[in-house]
């Protein structure tokens, strides 16, 4: 049974197989992911990288205009104006931060222990060097919870 919820910076995926770190929670999104490794982090940063200054830049711009609105507006509309683009440009940087969590999958064999707690997971693994590895996701929405206790998966 395939199953997924929401984290702080994306989704949890789960099949029988494995456990998949996503930005949407589409499951064809899953196919192409590796396994967490030197090479998955390094593809993880240039994507991130790439989407904070593509973020960057509109909230760069917006705030540009709302200064020069500002400037050249006089009295309150000038300063209505000014703020809605302000409050525009900090939706904006909200909507990329929900998509800018990594992207991997770790096989449920490697997990060694979940951890569970209120909102929180935290999650030991063997990652694809073999190393063991942690990632903490916060912020887990509360149908993940009793996706993790009813399919067994906590370990601790």
């Amino acid at each position: 049974m395939k199953e997924f919820f929401k984290y702080q910076f994306g989704y949890i995926n789960i099949d029988e197989d494995n456990l998949y770190m996503t930005t949407t929670g589409v499951w064809s999104e899953t196919k192409e992911l590796l396994e967490k490794s030197s090479l998955s982090k390094k593809a993880n940063e240039l994507r991130k990288g790439k989407k904070d200054l593509g973020a960057f830049l509109l909230v760069a711009i917006l705030a540009l205009s709302a200064i020069v609105t500002l400037n050249k507006s006089i009295g309150i509309i000038g300063f209505i104006s000014a703020m809605g683009l302000c409050s525009g440009a900090y939706k904006v940087y909200k909507v990329f931060q929900k998509d800018s969590g990594y992207q991997y999958k770790i096989p449920r064999d490697k997990i060694k222990s979940i951890h569970l707690s209120e909102n929180e997971l935290e999650i030991e693994f063997l990652n694809a060097e073999g190393n063991v590895d942690k990632e903490v996701l916060k912020n887990i929405e509360e149908k993940g919870v009793k996706i993790i206790e009813t399919r067994n998966l906590k370990k601790s």
